[in-house]
């Protein structure tokens, strides 16, 4: 087993993983476990307030991306079209090379939005000047631009507004893929490249991320200046945006619309 871990700077948010399992002789590639994600080089994201329910019957405010083309494995929102915004956010995939877009529109985050993509110089136009890039306040959309890089797994996110850590401690944040130039999900299963002996038959990704449950509650009360690192406790802990026991749940389960 090989894994492909990065560790984001913040320590709002755990360790991201890939996972692959090599490909042994007996071995069927067509019993592999895919990733669900949109595929690129081109997404249309919004961001959007939500709540997200928790296994003992409660609620949790969040802000979230949301594929606004549905998306082959998204839960479409009655009348819209548009799936539901996503804890985490929506997993991207590209391929290394590729001059990748992102058109993001604010619906109703009270705080500028904006993406950036660990790993990846980031362009942008439209919307308004931000803290670190062009952002988008409500009812604004901004376009971001940037060349996929080295294959391998990546976090993108949100940070802009006065308290930059704050959006992804909120939910802005998701995995993006870069997968290697020659990949071929049938033919060429391989991590980092071909002739690079990372072949694999199955693959799995696991964002692991935790949260203040009392952040969330001043935020839906528009207490946004209450939001500080000296006084934050996450008591909540996600694994791809689910607790346990809800961990059992299948793989897009309509029990969790928004996980």
């Amino acid at each position: 087993t090989m894994t492909n871990t990065f560790k984001p700077n913040a320590h709002l948010w755990g360790v991201l993983l890939l996972g692959v399992v090599l490909a042994l002789p007996w071995q069927r590639a067509d019993a592999a476990h895919d990733i669900r994600g949109i595929q690129g080089p081109s997404f249309q994201l919004y961001a959007y307030p939500f709540h997200l329910s928790l296994p003992e019957g409660t609620s949790l405010y969040m802000w979230g991306f949301g594929d606004l083309t549905g998306g082959a494995n998204a839960t479409p929102d009655a009348g819209t079209g548009y799936s539901l915004p996503q804890y985490p956010a929506p997993t991207l995939i590209v391929t290394e090379g590729q001059t990748v877009t992102i058109a993001l529109t604010n619906y109703g985050v009270p705080d500028p939005v904006s993406i950036l993509v660990a790993g990846h110089p980031v362009t942008a136009s439209g919307g308004s000047t931000g803290l670190v890039t062009q952002a988008a306040n409500v009812g604004e959309t901004v376009n971001y631009t940037f060349t996929a890089g080295t294959p391998g797994t990546y976090l993108y996110h949100s940070m802009d507004g006065a308290n930059p850590g704050l959006h992804q401690e909120m939910g802005l944040a998701g995995a993006l893929i870069v997968r290697p130039a020659g990949y071929d999900p049938v033919t060429a299963r391989t991590a980092y490249g071909l002739g690079t002996g990372t072949d694999y038959d199955q693959e799995f990704l696991y964002l692991l991320t935790e949260v203040d449950p009392e952040i969330h509650v001043e935020m839906e009360r528009n207490h946004y200046e209450h939001f500080t690192y000296h006084d934050r406790y996450a008591t909540i802990w996600f694994v791809n945006g689910r607790v346990f026991p809800d961990l059992f749940g299948g793989d897009y389960n309509s029990l969790y619309p928004n996980q």
